[in-house]
């Protein structure tokens, strides 16, 4: 019996006349399986079902509404709440604030980890795939045969990452728009919770142009589990620290600019140019135990 506990995202958007709110949906979680989404042999395959919302992307108005322009509305059979479908694992959605298109950080099985962009200037109903696909590459699932892939349906993430240099789950993240890094200006942030590290994701017209990780050189101390990437109040970055073994002990990194040239390559496999460098100074304590 699959139990539906899973990870949720949300991101609201502010559009003239209308106060949006964005939704992620993880897929089952099967008992005992230590929180992976559904399996790729699950012939199911709920991500690309519309009878439910599973492996979805949801939208709805603030107040819990179903907007009228929703891709889905008047589709029998299908859950009109359905924004996007074929995700896997949203952790987690971020708007960007200079364009409103929608980021995504969906974390993989076996394969790949990706980020995907749903531009603001186009409508609801892309598909991200999953579970026929995972990333860019085929998934290999036994029910594939009845789904064709690679197929014109399905949209290419913008950018996705192998599970190597001890890099395994995706950690979504915001679009840097802040006063203080000129060189991360409109660069999507994240991070992958295997290595704990800050990564910078440069893009243009939705495309990855390639990916550099960001050194952070701590005040004091160490991250030990990092669980978050967001923004403050202006648009500055904050990493949030679980602090493994330290129970009541996690911590927020306020960055700020550091040494802006290292050189040589930082450990990401695609990695390009030079690092840049931020430092981090704590500045909340005691966010409550695991």
């Amino acid at each position: 019996r699959d139990a539906l506990l899973g990870r949720y995202g949300a991101a609201t958007r502010q559009t003239p006349g209308q106060r949006s709110l964005a939704l992620s949906v993880a897929v089952p979680i099967h008992a005992g399986n230590s929180g992976s989404g559904e399996q790729k042999d699950d012939r199911r395959n709920n991500p690309q079902r519309l009878d439910t919302l599973l492996g979805k992307i949801l939208r709805l108005e603030e107040d819990g509404g179903i907007p009228a322009d929703n891709p889905f509305v008047g589709v029998p059979g299908a859950r009109p709440e359905i924004w996007d479908l074929g995700v896997r694992q949203p952790f987690r959605l971020a708007f960007d604030t200079a364009t409103g298109d929608l980021f995504i950080g969906d974390i993989g099985e076996d394969l790949r980890e990706e980020v995907d962009v749903h531009p603001a200037s186009q409508p609801g109903g892309m598909n991200w795939g999953w579970h026929v696909m995972e990333g860019e590459l085929c998934s290999g699932a036994a029910q594939c045969a009845e789904h064709p892939c690679p197929a014109p349906d399905y949209a290419a993430p913008a950018f996705a990452y192998a599970h190597e240099n001890h890099l395994c789950c995706v950690l979504g993240g915001f679009v840097y728009h802040g006063a203080h890094v000129a060189a991360l200006e409109g660069a999507y942030l994240y991070g992958d919770i295997c290595t704990g590290h800050l990564y910078a994701l440069h893009l243009e017209d939705g495309r990855a142009l390639g990916s550099e990780a960001l050194v952070v050189l701590l005040d004091a101390g160490v991250i030990d589990d990092l669980v978050g990437v967001c923004a403050d109040g202006d648009g500055e970055p904050l990493l949030i620290d679980r602090a493994l073994g330290a129970a009541g002990e996690g911590e927020v990194w306020r960055l700020h600019p550091g040494i802006t040239d290292l050189g040589g390559s930082l450990g990401f496999p695609s990695f390009t140019g030079q690092g840049t460098a931020l430092a981090g100074s704590a500045i909340t304590l005691s966010l409550g135990g695991r």
